[in-house]
């Protein structure tokens, strides 16, 4: 495949960083069809759920590539809040700076996907993280624990009054997760203060009010969110790739074709990528690389998170994919 050649002795080792995700954590319930989806009707098929979010897949893609991570979210008072913290407990995520609210369901994320197990439409019950605010993360032991981190990643679940302080308290690098259309407009006051960011096509759309449908477009739009503050942006407009930038060069990685078993995860997966890359010293390129293998990953698992996830699967897939 044509393209830059993976190298991973750009890479320094992250043991001694810390991350801290800021953003919505959920339980993922997913409709799998077992023919064409047809609409306005019910279809036989499998449902399955999972522990997901974009905060949350975010740092427990990071925890399997072995970096300190904590989450910072809002959890609700029923039984899924509780197995959902469990869980963040038992795959290495440190959640002692999230709360739980005592009135509020947990988060709740329900997904069909279409026949080439590809998101076809979602809703998704975020109301908990509105907890979230701008007061509740300033709580000194949450502040001194942001302080603390060497790269924050938040998700545009989070409201704009909370993006806003975290962009005006923290010092960190602060990388943004755009999350869906309808929310990622929510990032273009801080790209000022972000590191990096990852849409995919529809939320690059929504931020800059033209359509990206193809690595040319992407490419086009990295380049305008660079110009309009970021540090670096990825923008993800389909199963073709990735079109990337930063203040000194642009360009694209091409995914080869393959089995997709679930699509949903898989720019969390990247965006763990990125950070990786970031805290490891490399450049926007080898991130664009590193980022895309751990999508590669995610995209061949059933799971919101893949259980084969690791630093040494990620370094694999890349030398592979990019070799």
């Amino acid at each position: 495949m044509a393209g830059p050649r993976f190298d991973p002795d750009s890479f320094e080792s992250p043991d001694a960083a810390r991350v801290v995700a800021v953003g919505g954590a959920n339980t993922d319930v997913v409709g799998f069809p077992d023919a064409a989806l047809a609409y306005g009707d019910s279809n036989p098929g499998r449902v399955r759920t999972y522990p997901g979010g974009v905060a949350r897949n975010v740092a427990h893609n990071l925890a399997r590539l072995a970096v300190d991570v904590h989450l910072v979210t809002a959890f609700g008072s029923d039984v899924s809040s509780y197995e959902l913290a469990e869980e963040c407990r038992e795959v290495g995520v440190a959640i002692d700076a999230s709360l739980f609210d005592e009135e509020l369901p947990g988060a709740r994320y329900v997904a069909i996907d279409d026949e080439r197990h590809e998101l076809s439409v979602a809703i998704a019950d975020m109301r908990v993280i509105d907890c979230l605010t701008a007061s509740v993360l300033a709580v000194s032991e949450r502040h001194e624990l942001l302080l603390s981190a060497d790269v924050i990643v938040a998700d545009c679940n989070l409201a704009q009054d909370s993006l806003r302080w975290l962009a005006e308290n923290t010092s960190a690098p602060l990388v943004i997760e755009t999350v869906s259309a309808a929310k990622a407009p929510r990032a273009l006051p801080l790209l000022g203060r972000t590191a990096a960011i990852k849409p995919n096509g529809h939320e690059a759309e929504a931020i800059l009010g033209r359509p990206v449908t193809d690595l040319d477009q992407a490419v086009h739009a990295a380049r305008d969110l660079v110009a309009a503050g970021a540090q670096r942006a990825f923008v993800t407009p389909g199963a073709a790739g990735i079109g990337w930038a930063d203040a000194d060069s642009a360009g694209r990685v091409e995914f080869p074709s393959a089995a997709i078993e679930n699509t949903i995860g898989a720019g969390d997966a990247f965006v763990a990528g990125v950070v990786y890359a970031m805290l490891s010293g490399t450049d926007t390129a080898h991130a664009a690389m590193l980022g895309s293998a751990c999508s590669a990953i995610t995209l061949e698992s059933p799971d919101t998170v893949s259980p084969q996830m690791s630093r040494e699967a990620a370094f694999a897939a890349a030398k592979e994919l990019f070799a």
